[in-house]
């Protein structure tokens, strides 16, 4: 997984999945996350995904959310399959809201 901050979005590209992301890449995602300047994730470059695709939906909620920053990070171009893994674990309402 790399990340990129351009245009007040943070840009998650690569494979995002169990074997892949590791405690190191979750503590620098939450740090980004906690900038002021970002409003939205944006996972149109993730070309492959599993349920830690989730995890960094809910690192960035928890991340907002200890550093009292209020405003929820918008989620863009959601790859299907963690879609339908939200669905199906019936968080949908977390991580959109």
């Amino acid at each position: 997984m790399q990340t990129q901050i351009k245009q007040n979005t943070l840009f998650i590209s690569g494979i995002v999945n169990v074997r892949t992301l590791n405690a190191d890449m979750c503590r620098a995602f939450a740090k980004q996350c906690t900038l002021p300047e970002i409003n939205a994730l944006d996972f149109a470059k993730v070309h492959q995904a599993d349920s830690a695709c989730l995890s960094l939906l809910l690192i960035a909620k928890r991340a907002r959310s200890n550093n009292n920053l209020n405003e929820p990070l918008s989620v863009k171009n959601l790859p299907n399959a963690v879609n339908d893994l939200a669905q199906l674990y019936e968080i949908q309402e977390w991580i959109t809201a």
